[in-house]
């Protein structure tokens, strides 16, 4: 049940990346601080850094979008081509 509700949060994550991505753009916190105002997205974006480097794991297990793709594309190493797996294959060359 844990799993599933990760997976539900992450696939969220993922889709709603390019959404957040325009209002979190580095390009918007960047023209902010040219003119000298503090916007919410750098605070936000700043949150979420120091929450990436404190919870780490649990950041990218849970929330990160990047963590998302990294989780769904890991099963593509266990696929069978020719009848052998890909691990199986590196250890017969």
């Amino acid at each position: 049940m844990r799993q599933r509700i990760r997976k539900g949060i992450l696939a969220f994550s993922a889709l709603m990346f390019p959404i957040t991505f325009f209002f979190f753009s580095p390009m918007v916190i960047v023209l902010s601080a040219s003119k000298g105002i503090l916007d919410g997205s750098a605070m936000v974006f700043g949150l979420l850094l120091l929450f990436s480097i404190i919870g780490s794991r649990l950041f990218c297990g849970w929330l990160c979008p990047g963590g998302a793709v990294q989780d769904y594309v890991s099963g593509a190493n266990n696929r069978h081509y020719f009848g052998v797996c890909q691990k199986q294959q590196s250890v017969l060359s």
